[in-house]
């Protein structure tokens, strides 16, 4: 490491972010510091706004499905 210089590379943790975004910058050159940031509180809010669609669309379905099922009988 250079006294006079420091090399600091930074990897993000954001939802979609590539996983390997850290072995990256330590392969693609020489750096001194590796930060990480990661920014829990959004992608927390975008999984479980994803988990309640889903759970909403499942429980649509399974409603359509018994309807289409009382129907035929």
């Amino acid at each position: 490491m250079n006294k006079d210089c420091i090399k600091i590379a930074n990897c993000s943790g954001f939802y979609g972010d590539k996983l390997s975004a850290a072995k990256d910058l330590v392969d693609g050159g020489p750096i001194d510091v590796l930060t990480g940031d990661y920014l829990a509180e959004l992608t927390m809010a975008i999984l479980f706004g994803q988990k309640m669609h889903f759970e909403t669309n499942q429980s649509n379905r399974k409603v359509m499905q018994r309807k289409k099922y009382q129907d035929c009988k």
